[in-house]
C-alpha cells in the first residue's frame, strides 16, 4: 500500500493542469507573483506579509523555551500556537476536544468555494495555518502530525488540484513551493514544482487514507542542496526524483527560486482550485517540528 510509485506516462503537473497550459498554481501566500493582488512589483496584501513576520517572531520567541525540554522548535497542536491564520473566517479553522477515537486537540480544516481574496491571499479558495519563520539554510529537522481524511474529501481529476502541507515555504512565495502534499485522483502524492529536477513529477503516492488517522512524518536538510525521508505510520517509504531510483533518503532541492530570499516557514492547509468542489474538510493533529524522531512524534 505505501510508497507505490506514481506511473511514469503522468506528464501533467500534481495539480493536474496539463503541461501546456503554462499557468502554474498560485502559491500558497499573499506575496506571490502569481496572485492578482500584485501591482508593479508590490504586494496588495503586503501588510499581512509584514503581519506575518512579526507574529512570527514573537511565535518563535515563545517557541524557544520549549526546545530545551525535548528539543522540540515549533508545538502546533493547538490553533492558537501558529503564527498566522489565513482563512475566510473564524469557523473555517476549529479546534476540537478529540476527533474520531484521537484524544487531545484536533484542528479541522474546511474551506469553501467562495474563500478567496480577498478574505484570504489568492483567487483560490483555502484554509491555512503558517508557522513562525523557523527554517534558514542547512537546517535539519524532523516535522511530525496526524490526518484523517473523510470520506467527503472529493477525487480529483486531472483538470483539478488539492493542496494540504508543504514541509517549508517563504519569500519571494514564486509559485508552488519545493514539495508538497496533494491529492491527484484518489491518491495522496509527494508532489514537486517547476523547478524539480523532472519538473511536477511526484515522487511518491499513496492510496488517500480515507476514515483513519495517519502519522506522517518527514526528515529533512533544509538547503538547495538538501534531503527528505518520509515515514507513514512509522514505516519509511521509497522515494523517487523523475526516472531515478528509488531512495528511502532522496536528494532533493528544498531550497529553490520559489522560496529562496530569506526564512520559511512550514504550512497545513486545504487549498484547491476555485470551482473544482463545493467545500474540501480534512483534520491535522498533533504537529510539531522538532530537532529529533522522539521529539517531533511524542503524543
Amino acid at each position: 500500500m505505501f510508497g507505490v510509485a506514481v506511473p511514469l506516462l503522468r506528464r501533467h503537473p500534481p495539480h493536474g493542469r496539463p503541461r501546456q497550459r503554462a499557468r502554474r498554481r498560485p502559491c500558497a501566500h499573499p506575496g506571490s507573483r502569481r496572485s492578482s493582488g500584485f501591482v508593479g512589483g508590490i504586494p496588495l496584501a503586503f501588510p499581512c506579509v509584514i503581519a506575518m513576520v512579526v507574529a512570527a517572531t514573537l511565535a518563535l520567541s515563545a517557541q524557544v523555551s520549549a526546545s530545551v525540554h525535548g528539543y522540540v522548535l515549533f508545538n502546533g497542536t493547538t490553533k492558537a500556537a501558529w503564527a498566522l491564520n489565513q482563512s475566510a473566517a473564524a469557523d473555517r479553522i476549529t479546534q476540537l476536544d478529540g476527533f474520531d477515537g484521537l484524544a487531545g486537540p484536533v484542528l479541522r480544516f474546511t474551506a469553501l468555494d467562495g474563500d478567496i481574496a480577498p478574505a484570504t491571499p489568492t483567487n483560490n479558495p483555502r484554509a491555512q495555518l503558517v508557522s513562525p519563520l523557523l527554517f534558514y539554510p542547512g537546517q535539519v529537522v524532523w516535522e511530525s502530525w496526524m490526518m484523517f481524511f473523510p470520506a467527503s474529501v472529493p477525487y480529483v481529476s486531472s483538470t483539478q488540484w488539492l493542496a494540504l502541507w508543504t514541509p517549508a515555504y517563504g519569500a519571494p512565495f514564486a509559485g508552488s513551493p519545493p514539495t508538497e502534499f496533494v491529492v491527484s485522483g484518489s491518491r495522496l502524492e509527494l508532489g514537486r514544482n517547476a523547478h524539480a529536477a523532472v519538473p511536477w513529477q511526484p515522487a511518491w503516492s499513496m492510496p488517500v487514507p480515507r476514515g483513519r488517522w495517519t502519522r506522517f512524518t518527514v526528515h529533512f536538510k533544509f538547503a538547495a542542496n538538501g534531503w527528505l525521508a518520509l515515514y507513514v505510520d512509522g514505516r519509511a517509504q521509497s522515494l523517487r526524483e523523475g526516472l531515478g531510483p528509488t531512495a528511502r533518503r532522496l536528494a532533493i532541492a528544498l531550497i529553490d527560486a520559489s522560496n529562496d530570499a530569506g526564512p520559511n516557514a512550514s504550512r497545513i492547509f486545504v487549498y484547491y482550485q476555485q470551482g473544482a468542489f463545493p467545500q474540501v474538510t480534512v483534520y491535522y493533529a498533533d504537529f510539531r517540528i522538532a530537532l529529533t524522531r522522539a521529539a517531533a512524534e511524542a503524543r
